[in-house]
């Protein structure tokens, strides 16, 4: 039944996962999270937290833009392929 009942953002404990991926879009609730500050915590907890330096983290469309905006991709090499 978690299923039905998701975690709150606030309720994730982010060094119990083991990556990330960030899901994107143009819908306009997707492109609002670009601005989340709980978001950006969670992201900065879990890149920040040495024993999770190999964990792989994913995002697509405007989930780059939510790694960006957490500040979490400074000095590290990432790809991006833009159609517009």
């Amino acid at each position: 039944n978690e299923f039905m009942n998701p975690l709150g953002y606030e309720q994730c404990d982010m060094n119990e996962y083991d990556g990330i991926f960030i899901p994107g879009g143009h819908d306009p609730q997707v492109v609002s999270l670009t601005k989340n500050e709980i978001l950006f915590n969670k992201i900065k907890t879990f890149v920040e937290n040495e024993e999770n330096k190999h964990k792989p983290i994913g995002a697509i469309c405007h989930g780059v833009q939510l790694l960006n905006n957490s500040n979490v991709i400074k000095d590290v090499k990432v790809t991006c392929v833009c159609s517009w």
